[in-house]
């Protein structure tokens, strides 16, 4: 296990790929199940076009994502989770303490052992409310604790790419702002990323492009 310890980090940073498989394996998860439903995600975003919505194509790679790992990993050991606009997965184990993955896209640091990265996008009540029910004492302040669920460490499925790479995390946050945003993590396991130009992505022919100013992602084109 990696440690790094900076100011606004303070938690452990798993980046061996023995010790993340170790993780994983403790949530009856594993890397692909992680891997493959992002990269089912990222397929969605890039068959959007100029005729979606604005920000439409954020919410489809989201929404993706939400759907393949519920597909992936609901079973024996997982079922689907929802609450109140918070959805994700949870895990089915009836005594003792239970996991929870919320996914969310990610800021740039994501994946950085480096930087502590944080939500692309700020999180609501609920969601801190959430959150701060996971641990122990009031990390959140402000915000009473009304939801009864101080079992359940809820771990955040953060998502970043840009041109050349898919970059995943699965941790455990342990300071979120007022505003919505995630500073600091206790835990977290890092992916190894996914290079973009050794993986087949394909989408559909296109005569009205997505363009947007985050990511330019080269791509083989087919038509179906």
């Amino acid at each position: 296990i990696t440690h790094y310890n900076c100011k606004k980090t303070n938690g452990t940073i798993i980046t061996n790929e023995i010790e993340i498989k170790k993780e994983l394996n403790a949530l009856n998860l594993t890397i692909d199940k992680i891997i493959q439903p992002a990269l089912n995600a990222l397929l969605l975003k890039l068959n959007c076009t100029n005729y979606n919505t604005k920000g439409g194509a954020g919410y489809i790679q989201w929404d993706g994502l939400v759907r393949s790992i519920r597909e992936e990993c609901c079973g024996e050991h997982w079922e689907k989770y929802e609450y109140k606009g918070i959805e994700g997965i949870i895990s089915r184990n009836e005594k003792g303490r239970k996991s929870r993955i919320i996914p969310s896209s990610g800021n740039s640091a994501t994946a950085n052992q480096n930087q502590p990265p944080s939500n692309k996008n700020p999180k609501g009540f609920k969601t801190i409310e959430l959150i701060n029910n996971s641990q122990q004492g009031s990390l959140f302040y402000g915000f009473p604790n009304q939801i009864e669920d101080s079992i359940t460490d809820t771990y955040i499925l953060l998502y970043y790419n840009n041109s050349k790479e898919l970059r995943l995390e699965l941790s455990i946050p342990s300071h979120i702002t007022k505003a919505g945003r995630i500073v600091s993590w206790s835990k977290r396991i890092i992916i190894p990323p996914i290079k973009l130009d050794e993986v087949e992505i394909y989408n559909r022919q296109q005569k009205e492009p997505l363009i947007e100013d985050e990511i330019d992602i080269p791509i083989k084109r087919k038509n179906i």
